[in-house]
């Protein structure tokens, strides 16, 4: 679960507080499942009673931790996108072909965050390849 809660973040483009929150909270609760059952383990004496309040020092750095990231993610989600995810600019670069109204509809409905600064790059990277073809080799 952890695993998969932190390549959700991670690999999620754009970044929305939505996702931040689903995130943390899903680290958040696999932290406090895991405590209790190693809780249950040493009632059980299936580990050493030492082991209790050894696991819940780390139970409460880990918490710590993750609230402190959760506090930064969570108020800095417009600073921690990824500028250069390629999933993102090739939907950008797909948008740029398509004439005014069908780009800002396929902006629209793939949330597509962007700027000038984007834009034009990608106009650069696509000009530049374009005037690489020659005419014979378009045709």
């Amino acid at each position: 679960m952890a695993f998969c809660s932190t390549n959700f973040l991670l690999f999620s483009s754009p970044i929305t507080v939505g996702t931040v929150i689903y995130t943390f909270t899903s680290l958040m609760l696999t932290q406090l499942v895991t405590l209790k059952f190693d809780h249950h383990c040493v009632r059980k004496e299936m580990a050493p009673l030492w082991f209790s309040k050894y696991r819940s020092r780390c139970f409460f750095i880990y918490m710590t931790l993750t609230t402190v990231l959760f506090g930064i993610f969570f108020s800095r989600t417009e600073q921690i996108q990824r500028k250069n995810d390629p999933n993102r600019i090739e939907n950008i670069k797909n948008a740029l072909q398509l004439e005014d109204l069908d780009f800002v509809k396929m902006v629209d409905d793939l949330k597509l965050e962007f700027d000038e600064g984007d834009l034009k790059e990608i106009e650069k990277q696509v000009s530049s390849r374009l005037s690489k073809v020659s005419p014979s080799q378009a045709q």
